[in-house]
């Protein structure tokens, strides 16, 4: 150890005496002996709640650098949300432009190749479950029903046409476009 490390420890260590001394300075000013205090009855329930009241001030403090943090990236996740927003609508205007293409195009990438004889169920005929239960008897061999249907979901629609039906293609949009086969 050279000359210098030893004097940066015993600089250190004469910083923890002051310390130590300067804590002890007000208890002796004081007459508080804390080691009589501590074998006093409550001292260990003294020291619990003190305990407590650390680890909430410490949990208040956590909180604060979180909301600072989730603050500070509020920016960045908005101007995301902008774009998924906007991407969202072009896709909608282009569904709603071109949807029975955008749809087939689709179905052609999901290996499903639209077929001429497959009923397409849009939902100003009625109710598209009333629909597809008008149509079930009436569909030809391997024939599949395309059905447009706003505000219905996967698990609704299965719910609601199970064990009769599968859904072989789901594509989000506005509406939501399902290709269900018989079973």
């Amino acid at each position: 150890m050279d000359e210098r490390e030893r004097i940066e420890e015993i600089a250190r260590a004469n910083a923890a005496v002051a310390a130590a001394q300067d804590r002890s300075y007000w208890l002796d000013r004081w007459h508080v002996d804390l080691n009589a205090l501590m074998r006093r009855r409550g001292a260990g329930e003294l020291r619990a709640a003190v305990r407590a009241l650390r680890a909430v001030y410490r949990l208040l403090v956590d909180a604060r650098k979180e909301l600072r943090k989730a603050v500070g990236q509020a920016p960045d996740k908005l101007a995301s949300t902008r774009r998924l927003v906007a991407s969202e609508r072009e896709r909608a205007e282009a569904m709603g432009a071109g949807g029975e293409q955008a749809i087939r195009r689709a179905l052609a990438e999901a290996g499903l190749e639209p077929r001429p004889e497959d009923p397409w169920l849009r939902p100003d005929a009625g109710p598209p479950l009333e629909q597809l239960a008008r149509v079930r008897n009436a569909l030809p061999s391997g024939a599949r029903v395309v059905l447009e249907a706003d505000g219905l979901t996967p698990a609704a629609l299965l719910a609601r046409s199970t064990p009769d039906w599968r859904i072989a293609l789901y594509v989000p949009g506005d509406p939501d476009v399902y290709v269900l086969e018989p079973r």
